[in-house]
C-alpha cells in the first residue's frame, strides 16, 4: 500500500491497521468490505477513503436511469452507485460500472455485518409495504382456475431455473439487439468520425516516430484514447457489435429456448418470453385478480410493460424485472 486511504469519518486507524484490514477485505469494483472499515473510492480511485463500521448508519444502492428509460425510445442503460450513509447524516456515493458489483458488495455486507440496513429508508418503507401487500394477497381467495394456473406458472419457473443459461442468454441477446437497433445514424456517424481521428493520430505518431519528432508519444496517446472511447461506446457495428453477430446471438438464444421448453408440457409462454420474471409478473397479475388464465395474464403483463416509461416510479425489485424482460418484448414488438 503506497498511499494509505484517508479517513472519511471522524475516527481514524493507524496505517498498519488499515493495511492489514484492507488486505483481507472483500473487494468489489472500487470499494471493499473490511472487518474494521468500509473502504470507498475517491475520484474513481479505488479504496481511497475509509470509515469505521461503527460510524456507518446504513448502506444501499442507488440507480439512475439514462435517457430513454422505460419509454421504448432508447436503449436501457443505468448508472449504479453504492451509497454509505454515516450516523452524522453524511452520504458518500461511489460510482460502479456494473450494477451486479454493487449487489455483490451489499450481499457480502449483509452477511458479514448483520443488523446493518442495506436499503435506504425510503426503499425499506416500500419493501415493508410491499411485503404486507403480498401477505394480504396470499390470503385472498381466488378461483380454482386461477389457482391451477398459478401452480402451472410456478412449475414453469422451477423448470426454467433448472437451466438458467437459457433465459439469461435470451435476456442478454435481446438487450444487445435492442441497444444496437436504437443507435441513431448521427451516433453512427460520430463513431466513424472518432475512428477516423484515432487512425489519423496513430498514423501521425508512426510518422513522427520514424522521423524522430518528439510529439509521436502524444499522437499515440490521443489516438489510443479516441479509439478506446469509440470501442467502449459500441458506436460502430463491428466485431461482436455487428448486426450479423447480434442477430446470430439472438437466433441462437431463441433456438436454445425453443429446444428447451418443447420438453415441458403446457409451458405457458412462447420461447421469446421464456423468462422467470415474466412468469412471476403473471402470477402477481392473477393474484391481484386482474386475470384468471395464463393467456389473460400474459396480455396484462404486455399492457403493463407498454405503459411503463421514465416518469413511472417503481420499486428496485420491479426495476430488475423490467430491465431483464422488457427488451424481450420490445425486440419482438410485443407479439
Amino acid at each position: 500500500m503506497i498511499i494509505a486511504p484517508f479517513a472519511a469519518g471522524e475516527k481514524k486507524l493507524s496505517r498498519k491497521e488499515i493495511a492489514e484490514d484492507l488486505k483481507s477485505s472483500f473487494k468489489s469494483w472500487t470499494c471493499a468490505d473490511g472487518e474494521k472499515c468500509l473502504y470507498l473510492s475517491a475520484l474513481s480511485f479505488s479504496y481511497r477513503r475509509y470509515v469505521l463500521w461503527e460510524e456507518v448508519d446504513r448502506v444501499f444502492k442507488r440507480v439512475a436511469m439514462s435517457a430513454g428509460g422505460f419509454s421504448g425510445k432508447g436503449s436501457f442503460a443505468s448508472l449504479a452507485y453504492f451509497v454509505a450513509q454515516l450516523k452524522n447524516g453524511r452520504k458518500i456515493s461511489c460510482y460502479f460500472k456494473y450494477e451486479s458489483d454493487v449487489d455483490k458488495l451489499l450481499k457480502h455486507i449483509e452477511e458479514n455485518h448483520p443488523g446493518l440496513p442495506v436499503h435506504s429508508r425510503e426503499s425499506q418503507e416500500k419493501l415493508d409495504a410491499a411485503a404486507q401487500k403480498r401477505k394480504e394477497l396470499a390470503s385472498k381467495e381466488i378461483s380454482g382456475t386461477a389457482e391451477k394456473n398459478i401452480e402451472l406458472l410456478k412449475e414453469s419457473i422451477d423448470f426454467l431455473e433448472e437451466k438458467r443459461v437459457v433465459y439469461k442468454a435470451l435476456s442478454y441477446a435481446a438487450s444487445k439487439k435492442r441497444a444496437q437497433e436504437q443507435i441513431s445514424p448521427a451516433k453512427r456517424a460520430l463513431g466513424f468520425a472518432i475512428l477516423a481521428i484515432s487512425l489519423i493520430c496513430i498514423a501521425g505518431g508512426i510518422y513522427c516516430l520514424k522521423f524522430g519528432h518528439g510529439i509521436s508519444l502524444y499522437c499515440f496517446l490521443f489516438g489510443g484514447a479516441f479509439l478506446l472511447f469509440m470501442l467502449s461506446g459500441n458506436l460502430l457495428p463491428i466485431g461482436r457489435n455487428s448486426k450479423k453477430h447480434i442477430e446470430s446471438d439472438w437466433k441462437e438464444a431463441m433456438d436454445m429456448a425453443s429446444d428447451y421448453i418443447k420438453d415441458k408440457k403446457d409451458f405457458p409462454l412462447p420461447p421469446q418470453y421464456a423468462h422467470p420474471a415474466v412468469l412471476t409478473r403473471m402470477i402477481r397479475t392473477i393474484r391481484h385478480g386482474r386475470a384468471e388464465t395464463s393467456e389473460e395474464a400474459l396480455e396484462v403483463v404486455k399492457s403493463d410493460l407498454k405503459a411503463l416509461n421514465s416518469s413511472v416510479k417503481i420499486s428496485q425489485d420491479e426495476y430488475r424485472e423490467v430491465t431483464a424482460i422488457k427488451p424481450l418484448f420490445l425486440v419482438c414488438n410485443y407479439e
